[in-house]
């Protein structure tokens, strides 16, 4: 009974290494910390982006003021002030970061303010 069992153990380790020798583990991916960061976004190339434009008119389109926006990210720390400033036309164009992309219901948690107009 002794050299049976043995025998069968030298039998699974046999088998064992034999089929997994590290092989399988060197077939599969494994990915760098760069590709990973990639992956979730952190990359340089954006996975997503969330534009802000829009025209300031008062009589006449005002180019040179300043236009603001706040959002409110649920969190206890203050959201900061992103700013623009419009163009001859009036127009301006914000790009909100990151980490403000996954709000719940941006356009209710975002608020804007302008200069008065004169």
């Amino acid at each position: 009974m002794g050299s049976f069992f043995i025998f069968r153990i030298f039998l699974l380790f046999f088998f064992f290494f034999l089929f997994f020798n590290g092989a399988y583990a060197a077939s599969s991916k494994l990915w760098s910390i760069r590709e990973m960061a990639d992956m979730a976004g952190y990359g340089e190339d954006k996975i997503s982006s969330v534009v802000i434009s829009g025209s300031l008119l008062c009589n006449t389109a005002v180019s040179g003021a300043t236009v603001a926006i706040k959002c409110h990210t649920g969190l206890k720390k203050s959201s900061k002030w992103i700013k623009a400033v419009t163009d001859d036309f009036g127009e301006f164009v914000i790009h909100l970061p990151s980490h403000l992309h996954a709000i719940p219901h941006l356009e209710k948690s975002c608020f804007h303010q302008t200069n008065t107009c004169a």
